[in-house]
């Protein structure tokens, strides 16, 4: 008896807490038939899906009417149709779209990029072994595709994008998601998480064992994984999450999942739809309209008023209902075109869309951060108070929010560059502690953030603390040495140093060591950028070209000897046609014309198949080396064999 009271009344708060969805009926909107649909996503009140068909090559359409009726996107650039057997050669998996730029991720022809609304295609550059593409995301203007065994990421819209496999595993990435400056991945061996824009990736902890990743969704601050038979949720970036029970019928599992706002849909193999109105504590199912037990809901998305589900072939649509209201409803469409305007860079209508958003729901606080961000997009002083005030809302509805944390101390520190210029040091002093103090609470929850490092470090910079502006902008630069705009910090920095007559250590950095000595060679600062040349070299950056380079700053330094040894050291570590004519080279400045020609000799023997021009250029270097000799005999000779080969090139 007790037994069936519980059951009773767990029937009965179901119907208290799920009164609209009770009489929630799905409907089918459209069948593909032929046409396998491999994914569905929404922009606004559009629909776009992914198909593959066993007709030919797999295609985009675009739906404005919530799925009911279907248009195929031009294929100019598209693969050309082709067989293998019955099977198409190409599936589009995964789609991404924000305006009129559309990124398509396929099976076989990697991923290709509309920026026309789908008029026109141009395959993208991603290198080879990459797989198929599973899924697309995105965070501020940077783009992520899951591939086999890697990320990769794109920061030009999609037209070229880099592999990223630093801590993943060898495993197919099978889903992405961003919560902030946090990429999630999902693979069959866990989540995966990279805090600092897929540059490395870190295991998630705080997951069941054997927690097989199908399919990812991130709401306002919580982030939802899915497996085969479970539901983990996490308020924020941590480790801490909680295993959410799922009404499940038997022979069922979750194949997909999404938000929309405080409600959270699952997506079921064998088992229809399930649906929690707060944040995954309480679940119910909502399959009025089908058959749950013969159908496998392969992706969800919320479109205007409804909940759209994609089967194998087949799009279904239930109206929306329930908490959230028509008004929260509004809200998130509007907090969504803030963030296509956001991403596009149009940041006067990103704050419109999202100051529409929060008039309809003053407590959505990821629309007030979101304003905030483009308020500092926007710039100037009104837009920096503005976005110090929309973080000061962040943090009173939502405590612990620390992505909130680095929005403000980026207003603080633009703040404090214009208290600067108006001379006022004391007021930008307080607003650079205040930019620091939240960037070290930023830090504290995205370790990896390379973001809040750079801007760390342009603290230290406004601050004048060079020292610690060095450190900061150093680690970043030892990650990846070819990160642009720290390497430009970095030689400001260097200047200032010598603007303020100040010496400075790189420390223990073979690559920061290399690049103090480049800029110093950049300022003809031939004696220094010995220095720094010499701790790279101690520091292992010592191969022949490095040699080289000392050689030069010795060599214009006026400290031949060195030059010459130098030389010598690149040319026994790599004897070869650049090394032995960069000695030739010293030793004709030196006045060594026999070792001079001898080693323009080696270098000609040391090409297999050296071009006429490059001969040409061989011996008129010897024919130099005799004239300066006084051997005019030999000095035309090698001329002559120079004209033979470039008649009429002049030296």
């Amino acid at each position: 008896m007790k037994r069936r009271l519980v059951l009773f009344l767990a029937g009965a708060c179901a119907l208290v807490a799920f009164p609209r969805w009770s009489t929630a009926q799905w409907t089918m909107a459209y069948n593909f038939q032929l046409n396998g649909l491999e994914c569905l996503v929404a922009d606004g009140s559009d629909l776009y899906a992914g198909t593959g068909t066993s007709l030919g090559v797999g295609i985009v359409l675009r739906s404005k009417d919530h799925g009911t009726s279907w248009d195929a996107l031009n294929k100019a650039g598209w693969p050309k149709s082709q067989k293998e057997g019955r099977f198409p050669l190409t599936h589009v998996n995964s789609l991404f779209v924000s305006g009129p730029k559309i990124v398509a991720g396929t099976n076989t022809h990697g991923i290709l990029v509309s920026s026309d609304g789908g008029a026109s295609w141009t395959p993208a550059a991603i290198g080879s072994d990459v797989g198929s593409i599973r899924s697309i995301a995105s965070a501020g203007t940077r783009l992520y595709a899951a591939a086999h065994s890697c990320v990769l990421v794109s920061t030009d819209g999609g037209s070229s994008w880099a592999k990223s496999t630093s801590g993943l595993p060898k495993e197919l990435v099978s889903c992405l998601a961003t919560m902030g400056p946090v990429v999630y991945a999902g693979t069959y061996q866990g989540l995966f998480r990279s805090e600092d824009s897929g540059a490395t990736w870190q295991a998630v902890g705080g997951l069941p064992e054997n927690f097989h990743v199908r399919c990812l969704a991130v709401g306002r601050t919580r982030v939802f994984v899915g497996a085969e038979g479970a539901v983990c949720r996490s308020d924020g970036p941590g480790d801490a999450w909680t295993r959410v029970d799922l009404p499940l019928p038997p022979r069922s599992g979750v194949s997909s999942l999404t938000v929309n706002g405080s409600q959270v849909f699952a997506g079921l193999y064998n088992g229809g739809v399930l649906m929690s109105p707060d944040n995954g504590e309480t679940w119910a199912a909502i399959n009025a309209g089908w058959n749950p037990d013969t159908i496998t809901v392969r992706g969800l998305v919320v479109e205007g008023p409804y909940l759209i589900a994609h089967l194998l072939s087949e799009v279904w649509r239930c109206p929306l209902a329930g908490p959230s209201g028509p008004a929260a409803e509004s809200a998130a469409t509007f907090s969504k075109n803030g963030q296509q305007a956001y991403q596009s860079g149009d940041w006067k209508n990103a704050v419109l869309h999202f100051s529409k958003a929060i008039e309809l729901d003053p407590k959505l606080a990821d629309a007030w951060l979101r304003r905030a961000w483009a308020y500092l997009k926007l710039g100037g002083r009104s837009s920096f108070d503005k976005a110090l005030a929309d973080a000061a809302k962040v943090l009173e509805l939502s405590p612990e929010n620390k992505a909130v944390y680095f929005a403000r101390g980026e207003a603080s520190r633009n703040k404090a560059y214009f208290a600067l210029d108006d001379g006022n040091k004391g007021e930008a002093e307080i607003l650079l502690d205040k930019a620091l103090a939240d960037y070290r609470i930023a830090l504290a929850a995205y370790p990896s953030s390379r973001e809040i490092a750079v801007s760390t470090g342009n603290v230290y910079f406004a601050k004048g603390d060079l020292d610690r502006a060095l450190a900061e902008y150093g680690k970043i630069f030892d990650k990846n040495t070819n990160d642009t705009e720290v390497k430009e910090q970095l030689q400001l920095l260097f200047m200032e140093y010598g603007r303020r007559n100040r010496e400075y250590d790189c420390g223990s950095s073979a690559a920061l060591n290399m690049l103090a000595a480049e800029f110093h060679m950049s300022e003809k600062q031939y004696a220094r950028a010995v220095n720094y040349f010499s701790r790279a070299i101690e520091l292992g950056q010592n191969d022949a070209h490095n040699y080289m380079a000392r050689s030069i700053a010795y060599n214009a330094n006026g400290e031949l000897d060195k030059a010459l040894a130098d030389a010598d050291m690149a040319v026994k570590i790599d004897s070869d046609n650049w090394t032995c004519s960069f000695r030739a080279g010293v030793h004709e400045k030196m006045g060594h014309w026999d070792q001079a020609v001898a080693d323009y000799s080696k270098a000609l023997k040391l090409i297999k198949y050296p071009s006429d021009s490059y001969k040409a250029g061989i011996y008129r270097h010897i024919a130099d080396v005799y004239r300066k000799k006084g051997d005019t005999k030999k000095a035309d000779s090698y001329a002559a064999r120079a004209e033979a080969l470039e008649p009429g090139r002049k030296k």
